[in-house]
């Protein structure tokens, strides 16, 4: 009721200010998935149930008539989130296993956004601004000021602001200057918080420059009252020469208590330092080092976290420095590679890894092969692991293999095969059916196997019918994440406007 009563209010409030010559743009996407599957018994699939999967995201936007000054847009989010500024708005919804009942809010399109804009001055002669006001979010360096911050001990994202005023556009000498204040998420844990950042990007005698600054709580439990911090980032990227391209950036956080939050007697900054290189000037050659150095306990509270492992952005690599170097190159038809990467502790002496890469690749006749070697050795544990690729197309079959060797240590060498073929086919219920099968053979492990055909109906819809012993079929395309698909028939569509 109340979400009811704010839309209309606005709707209200665009009528009277906009008139009856303002323009609606309407944008966003919506994606269905609805068909049989078997049902999950634990680990085990039973029976068949029919299943429906939906995500819908809409953006309705409002621009002022024509020759209104600033050109103002009112722009209307709806979508689904879980909690209000979570992250995973575009998640889908499973209305078989999420306590799906007809009615309820979490099942229906949300306003979850609504935010005003405009580009115009802000004060008699001054120079044209972007305004951006309401329930938005802007990230500026993936080192500090990302749009997707940490959410409290779970180590799960969370938007970095709910709402927030964005004002960009103002040019300073050679650098455009943005800025963005607002009210970030809140948990019992981390303490409310409003951050500001601070972005200028340039370029300056050549070196493009971007330089970020965020004013922030320091994270910290149970503290009634918290300090404020600054962290920085200036990232750097030159041409020196023609063929050879630098990539450099210094980052500080500055509370400096790590990923724990866990507040210490005195707040203690923490620098990450990294510079990549790559040159190009020898023919079909191209070769890149990187050096690094991330002290412990750096964890700036809005930088990038990562979705996949949990961790931060890949490229911190808290307490450890290193060194990288590796060419690649192809000649008279063979592609090779290799790199040699050195690891260490920045406090301490616990921990050292080498790693030594090398690859071979080439077409013969009408086979493509590929063979790579990883050597680790990692506190004195040695590991190899070995890849071996290839594939062709015999008629209309397109076949693959990889193979995957690992040795740890002295313990025995395990063995991964995967042997995949797929082709397209006009049969007799439809054109450009989409065939494949996979099997897996893993050393001490059940053998997995899948099939599966896809193809587009008259209609429009995507048809998928399947069956596999392990997850093949892409995330929460059938089941959740890890869950084997079992045997399944979907109609699915994916409208994007």
């Amino acid at each position: 009721m109340k979400r009811s009563t704010l839309f209309l209010s606005l709707l209200l409030v665009l009528v009277l200010s906009f008139g009856a010559a303002a323009q609606l743009k309407l944008s966003g996407l919506a994606e269905f998935h609805f068909g049989l599957r078997q049902k999950k018994d634990g680990s085990d699939l039973k029976g068949l149930e029919f299943f429906g999967k939906g995500r819908r995201n809409i953006d309705l936007t409002f621009t002022a008539p024509s020759g209104s000054a600033g050109n103002l847009r009112l722009t209307l989010s709806l979508g689904r989130a879980a909690r209000s500024g979570a992250a995973g708005a575009n998640d889908f919804f499973d209305w078989t296993t999420d306590a799906y009942n007809p009615g309820a809010a979490n099942a229906q399109l949300n306003l979850t956004s609504a935010r005003i804009s405009g580009t115009g001055a802000l004060w008699k002669g001054g120079p044209p601004l972007t305004v951006t006001a309401g329930r938005y979010n802007a990230g500026y360096s993936p080192w500090v000021a990302h749009t997707v911050g940490r959410r409290g001990d779970e180590n799960e994202n969370a938007t970095a602001f709910l709402n927030s005023v964005e004002v960009k556009g103002l040019n300073v000498g050679p650098f455009a200057i943005s800025a963005i204040h607002g009210h970030s998420v809140s948990y019992s844990a981390w303490g409310q918080d409003e951050p500001t950042y601070l972005h200028a990007s340039g370029t300056v005698g050549g070196i493009s420059t971007k330089l970020t600054a965020v004013d922030r709580e320091v994270i910290g439990k149970n503290i009634a009252d918290r300090d404020r911090v600054w962290d920085f980032a200036a990232e750097l990227g030159m041409k020196p020469m023609a063929d050879l391209s630098v990539d450099a950036v210094v980052a500080m956080d500055g509370q400096g208590q790590g990923a724990d939050g866990i507040q210490a007697a005195e707040v203690a900054p923490k620098l990450a330092v990294r510079a990549d290189a790559k040159y190009t000037g020898i023919a079909a050659t191209t070769i890149d080092a990187s050096v690094w150095r991330t002290e412990d306990l750096f964890a700036p509270r809005y930088a990038q976290w990562s979705k996949n492992d949990g961790g931060f952005y890949t490229k911190f690599d808290v307490n450890r420095q290193g060194v990288k170097v590796g060419a690649s190159t192809t000649q008279a038809g063979v592609d090779l590679k290799g790199s040699y990467e050195l690891v260490s502790e920045v406090s301490g002496a616990n921990y050292d890894k080498s790693v030594i890469t090398a690859g071979v690749g080439t077409k013969v006749d009408i086979f493509t092969v590929s063979a790579d070697v990883t050597l680790t050795d990692e506190n004195s544990a040695k590991s190899t692991k070995t890849v071996l690729k290839a594939s062709t197309k015999l008629a209309d079959v397109d076949l693959a293999y990889t193979g995957e060797i690992n040795k740890a240590g002295t313990n025995p060498s395990t063995m991964k095969n995967t042997i995949s073929a797929t082709t397209k086919q006009n049969l007799f219920f439809a054109d450009n059916v989409t065939l494949n099968a996979t099997v897996i053979n893993e050393t001490d492990k059940d053998l997995l196997y899948g099939a599966d055909a896809k193809w587009t109906a008259p209609i429009g819809l995507d048809i998928a019918v399947g069956y596999a012993n392990y997850k093949k079929s892409p995330r929460n395309y059938v089941h959740g994440h890890q869950q084997k698909d079992g045997f399944y028939v979907t109609a699915s569509k994916l409208i994007t406007f």
